[in-house]
């Protein structure tokens, strides 16, 4: 990845005309060959997320996410670099990258807030 930054996580994801033409089917969109609909790569940054969160065993709510794209995407591989920005006890913020053949095609923030999961109490009856 051409970003100068340790990623946390990196999503590959192949951009194909069906996962195109999928995307726009759930989104409830017309699909056009060859457009690719200004959610889709932004989208992918959920999955980028929860597998951050697998690494590192958290969970969380993601709040809000920023998404400003620099350049057009292709068919063809691309990858979701995450890496962590800044954690407080309330609030982690990730900074997200969408990369394909070495461009950068957007940058962004996602915001999460991180839960805890409380274990019943396991009391002998």
């Amino acid at each position: 990845m051409p970003i100068n930054k340790k990623m946390d996580y990196v999503l590959p994801f192949n951009l194909t005309k069906e996962s195109i033409k999928r995307f726009s089917d759930l989104i409830d969109v017309e699909y056009n060959e060859g457009i690719i609909p200004s959610f889709l790569l932004p989208s992918l940054s959920a999955p980028a997320l929860l597998g951050v969160g697998e690494k590192y065993n958290t969970v969380g709510l993601h709040l809000k996410q920023t998404y400003e794209q620099h350049n057009f995407a292709g068919c063809g591989p691309l990858e979701v670099g995450v890496c962590m920005s800044k954690s407080r006890s309330c609030l982690a913020i990730f900074e997200n990258y969408w990369i394909q053949n070495g461009k950068l095609l957007a940058s962004g923030k996602s915001m999460v807030r991180p839960a805890t999961i409380h274990k019943p109490n396991s009391h002998k009856s």
